[in-house]
């Protein structure tokens, strides 16, 4: 966008059809190996019924109602900001106040150009849709470059701080050096915060999180090694790619997809190839069918972090219908 405000409009016509180009090289072959436009159409479709009414405020409320719903992307954008920046979020808000007025935007082409690059994505996760805290990173190049900047503001101010003060008869080192040391402690700060956060803190990203669902999907990995390839049916939701990746001879199947209308309630039915003894499912809780319950026992794989599977014994069914946190055996 920033481009395209800087040049004439030739060049802004040239370039809108070169990106058109690209994308329709890219949508193109991915439409026709999603099976066609009407495939294509209809699972856009099936998705946009599920997650617009949830998330996007021009589109419907949620369950809460009415403007509520700009409140609630409000709410989970400042908490994902929050996780990624730290510390630095404050020094992002002390820039937006010096530097994003009306007065410094019409005479600075660089606030110009920062408001630009990050205006655009706040009102579309505001707005439309902010469906997971890895979208936040879209901001963090950004960021970084206003945390830099509030870095530099705030070290002319210790400069200037401290000329005053030394003019007051105040026994202080030379101004340069004291803003430099306030600066590099800044740095250091910002730094130190952000390792510490990765390293103890809670949440999506941080290293005791990432740890944990390494040791989940090391552990059920290692499980279904242990099965039957030839008689063994997995179904999974979280991990499904992984296993799909990481167990390529093993038929693996998504136990259920948020993506469709209604989807704690859809319920899917897939046929047991032959030879097929017994149905692993992945995914807790679960509730299983009373009919079913004789025929299914947990097995605990890690007490920390707690990791468990389903077996099913698919001895004499032909078929299993699952969904969300459901399985039952059809015989």
């Amino acid at each position: 966008l920033w481009a395209l405000w800087c040049v004439g409009w030739r060049l802004r016509i040239g370039a809108v059809g070169l990106a058109a180009l690209v994308v329709t090289a890219w949508a193109v072959p991915m439409i026709s190996l999603s099976g066609g436009w009407e495939a294509y159409r209809q699972a856009l479709n099936d998705y946009l019924k599920v997650w617009s009414p949830q998330s996007a405020y021009v589109v419907g409320d949620f369950a809460s109602g009415g403007d509520l719903q700009a409140t609630y992307n409000l709410n989970f954008l400042v908490n994902y900001l929050r996780q990624m920046l730290g510390i630095g979020l404050i020094l992002v808000l002390y820039l937006i106040g010096r530097r994003f007025g009306p007065f410094a935007l019409a005479s600075d082409y660089r606030g110009r150009f920062l408001a630009l690059w990050v205006v655009p994505p706040l009102v579309v996760y505001v707005f439309a849709h902010l469906g997971e805290p890895g979208y936040v990173l879209s901001l963090a190049p950004a960021a970084a470059v206003l945390v830099a900047l509030a870095i530099v503001e705030l070290r002319a101010e210790f400069a200037m701080l401290t000329a005053v003060l030394r003019a007051r008869g105040w026994r202080l080192p030379a101004p340069r050096l004291v803003a430099s040391a306030a600066a590099a402690v800044l740095v250091i700060g910002i730094v130190g915060w952000n390792i510490q956060a990765f390293a103890r803190g809670v949440g999506p990203g941080r290293l005791p999180d990432l740890r944990a669902h390494d040791a989940t999907t090391s552990a059920q990995v290692e499980f279904l090694r242990s099965r039957s390839p030839s008689s063994t049916l997995v179904l999974a939701h979280d991990i499904v790619r992984q296993l799909q990746f990481y167990l390529p001879g093993y038929d693996v199947q998504l136990l259920f997809s948020e993506y469709v209308p209604d989807f704690q309630t859809a319920r899917t039915v897939t046929p047991l190839p032959d030879g097929t003894t017994e149905v692993v499912v992945l995914d807790t809780p679960l509730t299983v069918a009373p009919e079913d319950a004789a025929l299914v026992h947990e097995v605990p794989l890690s007490a920390q972090p707690p990791v468990s599977v389903y077996v099913f014994d698919a001895t004499d069914a032909r078929a299993v219908e699952h969904g969300y946190r459901f399985v039952r055996l059809v015989r």
